[in-house]
Parts: C-alpha cells; structure tokens; sequence
C-alpha cells in the first residue's frame, strides 16, 4: 500500500500507534482524568502546550483543555507553578486572607488555630496566581528564608475586592481604570461601551466582571463617575470608597432621629452647635459617644469645633 503524505501533516493511511491513543474532551476517557494521570509521575510538571501534545489535542481542542485546567485548579486537584501544572497530591492546603504590599509582594494571615505561635507566610509576587489584596485563599508552603515560611497561593476561594475606585485612562478599545490603592497590583481593562462616556483622567468606580488570569488583568465596566480627581471634595469620596466607609444613614435611622422629641434645651453659657454636621472621635468600644469635631468654613478661613456632649 502505498503512502500518501500531505504537506505539513502527518502521513494519511498510517495507523495509530498504540503507545499514544488519541485523546478528546468527549472521548471515552474524561479529559479532566487524561490530565490527571498525565501528571501524576512529573513532579517537575508540564506546561499546556506540553499537555496537549502528550494527549494529542488539536487547535480546535484548546478551549476545552483550558476550561478543563482551570477546573482541575479550581477544585485543588492540580496546582500552576511557574509556567507549568503540577498534581496536588498530599500539598497542605492552609486557609488564609492575602495582605499585598505596594511593592507587588504579599503575606498570607492563616486563620484559626493555624494562626497562633506562627509568622505570616510570605507570598512573592509570581507566585500569588492572580490573587488580589484581601482574598481568601488557599497557600501551600514552599519552603522557609529568614525565620519565615514562604508559599503560592494555589487557590482564590473568595474574592474581597468585587469594585474599584481608581483614575480611568482612555484608549482607542475603551480604556482602564488605574486603582488608587497601590495594593492592588493590576489595572481593571474597561471595553467600548462599557466606559460610561467616562473623560480621560477622570475619577470612576468600575465593578470587576471578569477577574482573568495570572497573565492577563481583570476585565470591568464602570457604574459610577466620581468627577475631576484633583478635586479635593473628589479625593475625599475616594478615599470613603476605597476605604468602605459610610458616608449616609439608612433612611430608618434618620426617621426616627426626626420624630426624637427634645427634652432639655441649651443651658446658659454653653453654645448650640446641633445645627453643624459633627463627626464623633471615640473609639469603636466607647459607650458613650461625646466628642466629636467639625470644620466650619468662614470669611477668616475654617474653623474648627471641638464639641462635648453632656451624657447626663
């Protein structure tokens, strides 16, 4: 017989070898098993495209080998270490919320019992997998410096940050938003249409829709327009939002703090300053909340309150 061959694929009529039985997502044998077992005698990994090639996946099967991958790391069957994926079998899995410096680098806070006697894990950047200031995640140890034990993030199990007060920066395909809390090391990719009709420069609020990969950045639309960041009424507004502080009270709170009847007035020589918008200065664990200050502004300049409440 006869071999017939075509340019740049392999020769047509050969049979298969047997060594090396062709794989597909919807072969009989579960691509999510193929991968398993494929790594489970290389602790040195493979990347993906050596997985495919090990398994005999074409173009058209990429996106099921990527969404098959992503599963396997979702439920901590595998884990990504550098460029490669690697079998998770018998890594400890501790639970813990990542605190990122403004230098890229973060520590991982364990939980519970874990938490006590031990420093924090020490996270480097190329090993946070795409974990964000905040989040819960999953770290495994890699190996100790310094008095200090070191990790990977191998897991996000809950994300902190789900919106993004930042600057937006206009580009021919949208834009991005730039965070102002230099903690978070990514800027949120905005897409056309999604812009709100946002000005280059100007202070937004972007919701995070698609939080990407380690190797590419989160993808968010923007659902507020805070103004011109140099704005000093601006700056204060981001600095509430990005700090998640409360700026209102609820509706019922001001209800019933109107329908409040008074039953003492100003005692003689002691000024009435309910009319200014106070801001109270004691600590969470204060029972009685008697302090608090306001800035008035004057033809002099501002001025500042310094008020005490009667408790009795």
């Amino acid at each position: 017989m006869a071999r017939r061959f075509v340019r740049g694929r392999k020769p047509v009529g050969l049979p298969r070898t047997k060594q090396q039985p062709r794989r597909t997502a919807g072969g009989p044998e579960p691509l999510h098993a193929s991968i398993r077992a494929l790594l489970t005698d290389r602790p040195n990994g493979l990347s993906e495209i050596d997985i495919a090639r090990a398994l005999q996946l074409d173009r058209r099967q990429q996106a099921s080998l990527r969404k098959a991958l992503a599963h396997l790391q979702a439920t901590g069957a595998i884990e990504k270490r550098g460029k490669g994926f690697v079998s998770a079998g018998g890594t400890e899995r501790l639970r813990a919320t990542l605190d990122l410096t403004a230098k890229g680098f973060g520590f991982a806070v364990l939980e519970g019992e874990q938490a006590k006697g031990g420093k924090d894990i020490y996270i480097a950047p190329h090993n946070l997998a795409g974990a964000s200031q905040g989040d819960t995640i999953l770290v495994a140890i890699t190996g100790s410096a310094r008095g200090r034990r070191e990790g990977r993030v191998i897991q996000v199990l809950h994300r902190a940050v789900t919106r993004v007060c930042g600057v937006f920066t206009a580009s021919g395909g949208g834009g991005y938003v730039t965070p102002d809390d230099d903690r978070l090391p990514y800027t949120v990719r905005i897409r056309r249409g999604d812009d709100l009709a946002a000005r280059d420069g100007m202070a937004v609020v972007a919701a995070i829709t698609d939080y990407g990969s380690q190797h590419q950045g989160p993808t968010g639309r923007i659902i507020d327009i805070l103004g011109d960041v140099r704005s000093p009424a601006v700056q204060i507004r981001m600095a509430i939002l990005q700090q998640g502080l409360r700026d209102v009270f609820p509706e019922e709170v001001t209800a019933e703090a109107a329908g409040l009847i008074e039953v003492a007035g100003c005692e003689e020589g002691r000024l009435d300053l309910r009319h200014l918008d106070h801001v109270t200065i004691d600590g969470e664990t204060a029972r009685d909340f008697d302090d608090a200050i306001c800035v008035e502004q004057t033809d002099e300049g501002f001025l500042l309150h310094v008020s005490i409440a009667d408790v009795s």
